[in-house]
């Protein structure tokens, strides 16, 4: 598999990951395009469009054979160029040589690969999921049951439920070896509940901070660590599986601190206000977390 030497840098959940080397953007065309920004897509699209035909009508001009069309001239073979590439014709122009013809039947053919390819890029970027589910900003040590928790929730942005959901919890840190070798240590928390047959509204992760719990070993000392939380599920509007992820570094994780109700009840009526998804408050307790 070829490889360069150029870095690619991703930023997710706070964490910016740089990758040297690897498949280079050519040979891994087809990511590349679905992973970019909308306006840096259609930024490559219209260079491209006018750069063939920029191409094509420099050739035109160069060999001429263009009927009505001004001897030399750019312009006119641009213009025709792109008649030409898009399949339009409107008679004014049209080739009369030989040369012209051949010049013009292989920008056809080259239309016909260009369009077909942007127009099957641009319905797959339309088509691709995209996931509803959020994540709070922010992950709170509380009570839960008595017990002292890690806890944080989620919520979807869309208006069908998500079903068959389950979450995931991981504890990630740096760990040095006795010859001074570091690597990622990665720990499963467990969680209070981590499947959810059906979420019409919100959904709490809640982890215990027992005695076998990371948590509790990085209470009694300063170690730098993440939690990372993932979920799954099935959008009952498309069908097709979502998924979300979240990372929580310690200046994300607020001590002696719980959630605010973002869900109130009616008679018949629940509302939720996902604007206070990340929203937190002051525990009260006769003892600190």
């Amino acid at each position: 598999m070829a490889a360069n030497n150029r870095s690619k840098t991703l930023k997710q959940n706070g964490v910016q990951i740089v990758k040297i080397g690897g498949t280079s953007n050519f040979l891994d065309f087809y990511y590349r395009m679905m992973e970019i920004s909308w306006p840096y897509f259609v930024s490559i699209v219209t260079v491209a469009f006018f750069a063939i035909n920029l191409f094509f009508g420099l050739v035109y001009a160069w060999i001429g054979g263009i009927n009505n069309a001004a001897p030399n001239s750019i312009i006119d073979g641009f213009y025709f160029s792109v008649e030409t590439l898009a399949t339009v014709g409107y008679g004014n122009m049209a080739p009369i040589s030989a040369a012209a013809h051949t010049i013009a039947t292989l920008e056809i053919l080259l239309g016909l690969f260009f369009t077909a390819t942007v127009t099957g890029l641009i319905f797959a970027r339309f088509a691709r999921p995209r996931s509803s589910i959020i994540f709070s900003q922010k992950a709170v040590v509380d009570i839960y049951d008595g017990k002292r928790s890690f806890v944080t929730r989620l919520a979807s942005t869309r208006m069908h439920p998500i079903a068959d959901m389950t979450a995931q919890m991981s504890w990630i840190e740096r760990v040095k070896m006795h010859d001074g070798r570091e690597f990622g240590k990665v720990t499963q928390l467990p969680l209070v509940r981590a499947t959810f047959s059906r979420m019409d509204l919100s959904w709490t992760l809640v982890h215990v901070i027992d005695e076998e719990s990371e948590f509790a070993k990085v209470l009694a000392g300063d170690r730098e660590y993440r939690v990372g939380a993932s979920v799954n599920g099935l959008d009952t509007l498309l069908g097709n599986q979502t998924h979300a992820t979240q990372g929580y570094s310690p200046e994300d994780v607020l001590f002696n601190h719980k959630f605010v109700d973002m869900i109130s009840f009616t008679r018949q009526v629940r509302t939720i206000d996902i604007s206070k998804l990340s929203d937190v408050e002051p525990f009260e307790s006769d003892r600190p977390i």
